[in-house]
């Protein structure tokens, strides 16, 4: 689809089709109606996603393009360690992971290295993973998923 589709699509929708998650007021005078910042919703976001073996087993990653690492939860890597030992075993942190406009880094578990297979065409390479303590899902850097 192009790019000029997908705005043709948005601006379809009408009011009742979106959801405004949160509304912010940056002037002192919010009854003006002026100087909002929304964040909306559509119910139609989609994240670029591939589906990827570790150790065997398939695991859905979001592709993030502004991330240099990849990164796993908690919740799959103790599914990943039912199949095998060496991903249970974690390495120590050498270094530290901050998001985007953070000042404070991520709550991580470890590390581990684990062989990446494409379920499309069997190529297989090694990679590093960190596991994220607090988080929802997985994230394959752009750079991995090249």
């Amino acid at each position: 689809m192009s790019r000029g589709n997908q705005h043709d699509k948005w601006h379809k929708k009408s009011r009742d089709q979106a959801n405004i998650v949160s509304t912010t007021c940056s002037t002192g005078n919010c009854d003006s109606g002026s100087d909002y910042s929304l964040a909306v919703k559509n119910g139609e976001e989609k994240s670029p996603a591939i589906i990827i073996q570790l150790v065997g087993i398939d695991i859905k990653m979001i592709i993030d393009s502004e991330t240099s690492v990849n990164t796993v939860d908690v919740r799959t890597h103790h599914k990943l360690c039912e199949h095998s030992k060496k991903v249970y075993k974690l390495s120590k942190l050498d270094t530290k992971l901050f998001p985007y406009a953070f000042t404070k880094a991520l709550d991580l578990k470890g590390t581990f290295s684990a062989t990446i297979t494409s379920p499309k065409n069997g190529v297989e390479f090694d990679d590093e993973f960190y596991v994220m303590i607090d988080a929802k899902g997985c994230l394959l850097s752009y750079d991995t998923a090249k």
